[in-house]
């Protein structure tokens, strides 16, 4: 006898390349919480499952995060040292927590009393720097669009979840939009192949995308992009290629100065774009 199965839904996470496989873990327990999503939806249960991706660690020695550090060295070489060994200053930069209060930066700053306030503004020139080779980088990232192995992987999980009568909602940050995009049109291909197969064509695809922050010229659904996510509006000003247009205002917050992180900016509980989401998932999961 063939297996029955009642529907249920399948919540996916694309993570951005600059996430340790530990913070697109913590991305995705946060949209467990009830508060956003939860267990079930309309009484189909959700199962959770990363898609985690480390293109930026694919070259030896993790190339990216060295080359942001060399940065930071040769900026510290400009104060004769001063900051040594002392790569806490250089995570707070990588992080953009250095102009938070209490912050190892901030405590130095007002520890170092300098007049004419050149060191606070040493500090600034180093987070712009270590911002713009942040966004270099990922440009480069932009032009190894994941591989044929990446896609396959990812593919062939999405055809076990539609075995398993799941209805998918893929959702991406950051360059995880690249690899959600291949998935998804890969995985369209196999639906329509499979019901050429059995002579049933029709066009539905159980899989929906939303986009957050999209690192991506192309899209497969909605998505919020903040005006304020400086890593965004500096690959639209460096990579010479159409990126979607900003759609959501959000003000300044030194939580996260990048405005480009999941967790602090975009599923930020105190502010608006968590409830936008969440909106976009539940309508991705209502048209399924």
């Amino acid at each position: 006898m063939p297996v029955c199965y009642t529907m249920a839904h399948l919540l996916g996470f694309f993570n951005g390349v600059w996430n340790t496989k530990r913070e697109a873990e913590q991305s995705l327990e946060e949209m467990k919480k009830q508060s956003f999503l939860g267990p079930d939806w309309r009484g189909a249960p959700i199962r959770y499952e990363l898609f985690y991706n480390q293109s930026c660690k694919s070259v030896t020695g993790g190339a990216c995060l060295q080359d942001v550090a060399e940065v930071f060295r040769q900026r510290s070489a400009e104060i004769d040292g001063l900051l040594g060994r002392r790569w806490e200053y250089f995570w707070e930069q990588v992080t953009g927590q250095h102009t938070q209060a209490g912050s190892f930066t901030q405590r130095l700053v007002a520890r170092v009393v300098r007049a004419d306030n050149a060191l606070a503004n040493w500090f600034d020139a180093l987070g712009n720097a270590v911002l713009a080779k942040i966004t270099a980088l990922s440009t480069a990232l932009l032009e190894n669009p994941p591989t044929a192995q990446d896609t396959a992987g990812h593919t062939a999980r999405l055809v076990r979840a539609g075995q398993r009568a799941e209805r998918a909602v893929l959702v991406a940050h950051s360059q995880g939009n690249l690899f959600v995009n291949a998935a998804y049109d890969a995985f369209l291909a196999h639906s329509r192949q499979a019901g050429a197969l059995v002579g049933e064509d029709t066009g539905y695809v159980a899989a929906k995308v939303v986009h957050i922050a999209p690192a991506s010229p192309t899209l497969r659904g909605p998505y919020v992009l903040a005006n304020t996510d400086l890593v965004i509006n500096g690959l639209r000003r460096v990579d010479g290629t159409y990126l979607p247009v900003s759609n959501a205002t959000l003000s300044f917050d030194k939580k996260d100065p990048s405005g480009h992180k999941l967790l602090d900016t975009y599923l930020d509980e105190a502010r608006p774009l968590r409830a936008r989401i969440r909106q976009l998932v539940t309508d991705a999961l209502d048209a399924l």
